[in-house]
């Protein structure tokens, strides 16, 4: 009788694990996690405006030094920034943030943010930002999380149906070289 029991306890622990959902490796799904870096070393003297000669909205006006490629599958990214050299604390970097889809146009993702840097040092003898600001004009919305007590700032949106991000030098104050960094995250169906 005792074999009988087992047997069907047996029988129960498989069903349970044949109806048991699966992971979402074994769905067909990869995490995508990338990171890329942007060197921001002079303002843009041109910035978009729309209406200006190869200064339009359209993806062929677009520099391709201040521009960063999603990964196939990115949904979202999270953005930090940091000075090179011998900057100081307070120091700022304003930069417009843009958005293109695969075919264009620019859609302005953040206005006039300001990157303010901080007292973390960063490599090559710079300071991360510690605080960042600006005007959300995204789809969704934009995160902000500032740094305490001498921190790094991330910024963070949604990247569905973009192709790539633009990055608008439009002020630095005390700042030479101002880095990106760009961590895209989502999942790439197999």
């Amino acid at each position: 009788m005792k074999l009988w029991k087992l047997v069907i306890v047996c029988l129960c622990l498989a069903g349970v694990v044949a109806f048991w959902p699966p992971t979402e490796s074994a769905q067909g799904r990869t995490l995508i996690e990338n990171l890329q870096t942007l060197t921001l070393s002079a303002v843009d003297a041109t910035p978009l405006d729309g209406t200006s000669a190869s200064r339009t909205f359209l993806a062929s006006d677009r520099l391709d030094i201040y521009t960063i490629f999603l990964t196939e599958g990115a949904d979202a990214v999270e953005v930090i920034g940091y000075s090179t050299g011998s900057d100081t604390a307070d120091d700022t970097a304003l930069i417009n943030i843009y958005g293109y889809s695969r075919t264009g146009p620019a859609f302005k993702i953040l206005d006039a943010t300001t990157f303010t840097l901080g007292t973390a040092v960063a490599p090559d003898s710079g300071l991360y930002a510690g605080v960042a600001s600006g005007t959300d004009l995204h789809s969704t919305t934009v995160g902000t999380a500032d740094s305490i007590d001498n921190g790094i700032v991330k910024v963070s949106f949604d990247t569905v149906g973009l192709k790539y991000l633009y990055f608008e030098p439009e002020t630095f104050t005390g700042i030479t070289n101002f880095i990106i960094q760009v961590r895209q995250y989502g999942f790439l169906e197999r």
